[in-house]
């Protein structure tokens, strides 16, 4: 609201088009406020390395609460396959 920007206007799919950065999408299967296809839609758009894990059972915002070890491992997983270094 500060900036003048609509909630309605913010759509972070569009900012994914020709992007190059690396993605890794996390999302709940049970989600009931941002639906999972919205996941598999921002994951479709994505140009560049990317990576898409629904956790079964997790509402919003809850997966790394239902699934602490596999969110973990994903994320780490991940940082090392874009060429991060391994943290334990």
């Amino acid at each position: 609201m500060r900036y003048h920007y609509s909630i309605k206007e913010m759509r972070p799919i569009d900012s994914l088009d020709g992007n190059q950065i690396p993605v890794l999408f996390i999302h709940g299967k049970n989600d009931d406020l941002i639906l999972p296809q919205n996941s598999i839609d921002m994951y479709e758009r994505t140009a560049g390395e990317k990576e898409l894990k629904l956790i079964p059972k997790a509402g919003h915002a809850e997966s790394v609460l239902i699934a602490p070890d596999d969110y973990k491992e994903y994320v780490q997983k991940y940082i090392e396959s874009v060429g991060g270094n391994k943290h334990d």
